[in-house]
């Protein structure tokens, strides 16, 4: 019963409907504070056929290194904690140790976690938008469990690294072709 109030809770905070009466009482039925702050993580094993349940399981339990009762539940194609943190200025990175000590039981599989910053319950949202861009760079890196945060996904460098190579090259070569021509040119850097 758990397990479908926090699939209708993460269901409901995807359609934007987080400010919601009905969303704050599912949030209590479950014995969560509703009122917040709260940090979203999203999870999902890129190119592997382990089942959601798995993914849920993983992040709740990561979930719990931060609360008591967070809310886990499966979106799509990835599962989605809200954990309600109150004065945890790290708590990505308690995520991410949390799930780091999952990486030497990890073989051919990989993890990949996307966290976003900590919120209050109007701005759930924009944490799950946020969590799932951190969980889609995630996944770009080679690492068993890669875990990304909100505050690396500010970091342009991170943001680059998931345009491809060649994209890259064109847009530089545009932005700053005349530029470097005139370098050439001229011995200047």
């Amino acid at each position: 019963v758990e397990r479908r109030i926090a699939d209708e809770v993460v269901d409901l905070v995807a359609a934007g409907q987080a400010t919601r009466a009905g969303t704050a009482a599912r949030i209590s039925d479950l014995g969560v504070d509703p009122a917040g702050p709260f940090l979203v993580a999203v999870a999902a094993f890129p190119d592997s056929p382990e089942p959601l349940d798995v993914a849920r399981d993983v992040l709740h339990d990561a979930g719990l290194h931060l609360a008591d009762l967070p809310v886990t539940g499966v979106h799509h194609d990835h599962a989605v904690t809200l954990v309600p943190v109150s004065g945890a200025a790290d708590a990505g990175e308690q995520v991410r140790v949390a799930l780091k000590r999952l990486e030497p039981g990890m073989r051919s599989i990989r993890l990949a976690v996307g966290v976003s910053a900590v919120v209050a319950p109007e701005a759930l949202v924009g944490a799950l938008d946020e969590a799932r861009h951190a969980r889609r760079l995630a996944a770009l890196r080679g690492d068993p469990v890669a875990v990304v945060t909100a505050d690396e996904v500010t970091s342009h460098v991170l943001l680059l690294a998931a345009v491809p190579d060649d994209v890259r090259r064109t847009f530089a070569a545009r932005v700053l072709g005349r530029v470097l021509e005139h370098d050439e040119r001229h011995g200047s850097e």
